[in-house]
């Protein structure tokens, strides 16, 4: 599957910090923003054999992302920075069902 780099929106889950309760001053509660966010991963060349978690046609916006389960895995083959191509080894045929992929730390060499 070839894709422009305007078709796919690639991120990354960072998780939150892990503080246990004693932690916090006395009185306070954990904030609502120390859990896990979605962050937009640049594309760039280092990224070529990355495995990418595909999400279902439902994950349309970031922070569905957090809640949605994966349909399934993508390689990053190639990525053609002069005309802002990527190719992706899929499993099957046909377009991506959401432009969100998923970038982990696992890179697959053949």
């Amino acid at each position: 599957i070839v894709v422009g780099f305007d078709d796919i929106i690639l991120v990354r889950v960072i998780p939150g910090p892990k503080l246990p309760p004693s932690a916090l001053p006395v009185g306070a509660k954990p904030s609502l923003h120390s859990g896990p966010r979605v962050v937009r991963v640049p594309i760039s060349q280092d990224l070529v054999h990355s495995l990418l978690g595909v999400f279902p046609k439902d994950a349309t916006e970031e922070s569905a992302v957090l809640h949605t389960p994966i349909q399934g895995f993508v390689k990053i083959e190639n990525i053609d920075l002069d005309n802002r191509k990527i190719t992706l080894l899929a499993p099957a045929p046909g377009p991506l069902p959401s432009p969100f992929l998923l970038l982990g730390s696992i890179k697959w060499l053949d």
